[in-house]
């Protein structure tokens, strides 16, 4: 903010149109700022790195196995005996994995990628706003991008979404060289960054091409119709490269690789265009999760009867199998009384306060309340303000809107010749595209918000500048300054209002200072001509630094917030209700229904211990002495033990670095085995011991699918999603009543903390049953 400080040498209100101009400051200076900007997004993005476990342990598993071997690092398998995929593609792994084969197998080295991301993509950010707007527009772009709080803890996590960010803005800048040069090299060349931004997060990546082929389309200096076929062959580019690695794989013979994870047909491309595609685009509210069918709830079958938990109002629940309460929002079921209880808005739900721990681990409870879901709160206008989202990306968004008026009402549009006015294209189509996409979809985790920084930062960066030119010229525009700023304090004040022992003390800061600088704001802009004895522009321009500063207070603590208290998770959220590790933020509690108060079950699914509920979580230690028992007995088995799904795999393969086998890949829903398939398995040596839970879902288990009425059997045997049902349960079941139960004084010392075997059993299928 140097040179809109130090400007006493114009005239107090410029009479000239306004024309938005570079706005430079003296080069040793941008250096200075320039390079504290960088030091701050280093101790943002390491500071800390890597002591607080690995983050998501489902991908920390995949890397450690992909680091075993060249056929496991290429196909991304989750275990290291190549028998199931991680859920996306492998770019992201990929640099994982050699990081770790560089620098050791640890947090910090998985971590290390995403970190490095985050610190060039605000130096990138920098540069390519610097490009058209100046030194200042790039500084306050970055500054903003380094304190953005869901871009700080993404970086810190290995969720791939930061590595995603940088390839788009690479992808950015190519395609800023084709439309200032109409040359086709570099728009191809912005059609390959996306191209390996699918092959990064897959579908995610698109969210930028409106805005890429908008602005090439726009802007580039060629006939329209050279313009379109440019972009045609760049769209075929880009799905080529995107779908390259996918082919490869589909193409590779099923029996020579993994099974493709969260499918339900061993596909890449179902993965691509389905349960990362199309399954993620639940406009409006949350519907069905995982490889399979999306449906809506059950009707209910016979009388509901009520039941209480401790973090849940009171809730139906037909009695099938067994008693217990439905969580706050349901897996099944859009309202009405859901097969499964009241299931609320659906699919994971936007849970306040999370669901309730419904049916426990006895014989009579079958189903668990889940936690609370992805917490987007409810679609709409304001969604981005609010209180499970406004923390993450919300503060300055308000400016960034009217950064993009202020901008496209300076002069008539000239696109083709007004390289500023392709930077509005370009990072105004950006930051609106996936704001609005983020406001309405219903089925997002809220590190995919990481993506729409770089578009709202430099849209940040991009109006201190034009609104501050505005502002010293005699347009009804130069009111947009005072006007953004006083939007931008007003939402944060509200967004604060739900934290009220920070508001207390952070509201007032931000208020007064905002007041103070909107004060001198509007009588420079009324009285151009006020006798103070200072210089009116000067202390105009020291308002809008005051002001500014003054917004990216909240960011600042929120982001610095999660670094010093390193709340690194595997579903990475900022600010103070980013406490604890959820895998969903918002814990299910116990249920008081038939067999729902069981303490292993509150212990895996109520009181939110590391792997429990239904969600993306860590699977949390693996018993050392369970781990003992199977290695000393493993035998000639390839597989050290089996699980249903990849909830309990993950934490074992992080402690051995042996085979593991998830029956059901990440949700135990997967249909990788029948069970003619599993007895095979278990005939030939191939696998022995089976580590059961007695939950559903990710955290375990199974129930017989014969105890499900019969209208209700094939939605169950064909539905994929969170685990418990279909061919896995089956096979699941079969291992239970064929298979000896390994006493529990064999591999439990005392030592073995009830997080470790709550619920869990363990069968030797070596020995029938007796």
């Amino acid at each position: 903010m140097a040179d809109i400080a130090d400007a006493s040498t114009l005239s107090p209100i410029d009479t000239t149109p306004p024309k938005v101009g570079r706005t430079e400051m003296p080069r040793l200076w941008n250096r200075i700022a320039l390079g504290a900007v960088l030091l701050l997004s280093v101790f943002m993005d390491f500071f800390q790195l890597g002591q607080n476990g690995y983050g998501n342990a489902y991908y920390a598993a995949g890397v450690r196995s992909m680091a075993d071997s060249w056929h496991n690092f290429f196909f991304v398998s989750f275990d290291p005996g190549g028998f199931v995929t991680i859920d996306k593609p492998p770019l992201g792994f990929w640099l994982q994995t050699l990081s770790t084969k560089i620098f050791g197998f640890t947090p910090f080295s998985i971590f290390l990628p995403q970190a490095l991301c985050g610190v060039l993509a605000v130096w990138l950010l920098y540069a390519l706003v610097k490009r058209h707007f100046g030194p200042v527009a790039g500084l306050v772009a970055g500054l903003a991008l380094a304190v953005t709080p869901i871009s700080v803890v993404t970086n810190r996590n290995n969720t791939i979404d930061g590595t995603l960010a940088l390839v788009l803005l690479l992808s950015a800048w190519a395609v800023i060289r084709a439309a200032e040069s109409g040359k086709l090299r570099w728009l191809l060349l912005s059609a390959v960054f996306v191209g390996i931004g699918f092959n990064v997060k897959m579908a995610e990546a698109y969210l930028v091409v409106p805005a890429l082929g908008l602005t090439y389309l726009l802007c580039a200096p060629r006939t329209i119709w050279t313009r379109i076929w440019h972009l045609a062959l760049a769209l075929l580019v880009m799905l080529l490269l995107s779908l390259s690695w996918a082919l490869a794989v589909d193409l590779t013979p099923a029996a020579q690789r993994p099974y493709v994870g969260s499918t339900q047909d061993n596909s890449e491309l179902s993965l691509a265009f389905g349960y990362n595609g199309l399954n993620r685009l639940h406009i409006g509210g949350n519907n069905g999760f995982g490889g399979g069918r999306n449906r809506n709830g059950f009707p209910g079958q016979t009388t509901p009867r009520t039941g209480t938990s401790q973090n849940s109002t009171t809730s139906q629940q037909t009695p099938f199998p067994g008693g217990g309460n439905n969580g706050g929002t349901g897996r099944f079921g859009n309202g009405g009384t859901g097969r499964f209880g009241n299931g609320g808005t659906g699919r994971f739900g936007n849970g306040g306060t999370g669901g309730a721990g419904g049916n426990g681990n006895g014989a009579a409870g079958q189903f668990q309340g889940g936690a609370g879901g992805f917490q987007t709160g409810a679609a709409g206008p304001f969604r981005l303000f609010g209180v499970t989202l406004g923390g993450q990306i919300g503060w300055l968004l308000p400016f960034a809107l009217v950064a993009i008026i202020a901008l496209a009402v300076q002069r008539r549009f000239r696109f083709q010749v007004d390289h500023q006015q392709l930077a509005l294209i370009l990072w105004g189509i950006w930051l609106l595209t996936m704001a609005i996409f983020f406001s309405v979809d219903g089925s997002f985790h809220q590190y995919y918000m990481t993506e729409l920084s770089p578009g709202l930062s430099a849209m940040v960066g991009i109006g201190a500048v034009v609104m501050w030119q505005a502002y010293r010229g005699r347009s009804w525009s130069g009111w947009l300054l005072p006007i953004a700023l006083a939007l931008t304090a007003v939402a944060q004040l509200y967004m604060l209002a739900s934290y009220p022992s920070w508001a207390i003390w952070l509201s007032p800061i931000i208020g007064v200072l905002t007041i103070l600088g909107l004060i001198v704001l509007v009588l420079v802009r009324l009285y151009p001509r006020l006798n103070l004895g200072l210089s009116l522009p000067r202390l105009a321009g020291s308002a809008v630094a005051v002001g500014l500063l003054a917004l990216l207070i909240a960011p600042t603590i929120w982001s610095g917030y999660s670094v010093l208290r390193n709340t690194e998770s595997s579903a990475p959220t900022a600010g103070p209700n980013a406490q604890a590790d959820l895998a969903f933020p918002g814990a299910g509690g116990a249920g008081t229904g038939t067999g729902g108060n069981n303490a292993a079950a509150r212990d895996n699914l109520g009181n939110a211990q590391r792997g429990g509920g239904f969600g993306f979580g860590e699977g949390g230690n693996a018993d050392p002495a369970l781990i003992s028992y199977l290695e000393a007995h493993q035998g000639s088995s390839k597989f050290l033990v089996a699980t249903p799904s990849s909830n309990t795999a993950d934490s074992i393969i992080l402690s051995t670095n042996k085979p593991v086998m998830a029956l059901g890949g990440f949700s135990g829903g997967d249909p990788i085995l029948t069970t003619s398939d599993l007895q095979n398995l278990i005939q030939n040596g191939t696998v022995r011991y089976f580590w059961m839970s007695t939950g559903t879902g990710r955290g375990g288990g199974q129930f017989n699918i014969d105890q499900v009425p019969e209208q209700f059997r094939q939605f169950l045997e064909d539905a994929g999603g969170f685990g418990g049902f279909g061919r896995q349960n089956q096979a699941a079941t079969w291992v239970t009543g064929h298979c000896s139960v390994v006493p529990a004084s064999s591999w439990q010392t005392s030592g073995s903390t009830s997080s470790q075997q709550a619920g869990n059993q363990l069968y030797d299928c070596a020995s029938p049953r007796s």
